[in-house]
């Protein structure tokens, strides 16, 4: 799995910009990176999707303490 690639589908440049997003398909996402890890054999495609994971929890989180 390339970087770009995943990108790409999954609608991010690489500001990893979710402004437009809602929470629960931030929440939805996250779910479903989560599942492609688990599905993922490659050591590198594992650690590349724990960083984007990171961003979009990140991204969870800090909406959950401001509203």
């Amino acid at each position: 799995m390339h970087r770009l690639k995943v990108m790409e589908q999954l609608g991010m440049d690489d500001d990893h910009s979710f402004g437009g997003w809602l929470i629960e398909d931030l929440k939805e996402h996250y779910k479903n990176l989560k599942e492609q890890r688990h599905h993922s054999e490659l050591y590198s495609d594992r650690a590349e999707l724990n960083n984007m994971m990171l961003i979009v929890l990140s991204e969870i989180q800090s909406r959950e303490r401001n509203s």
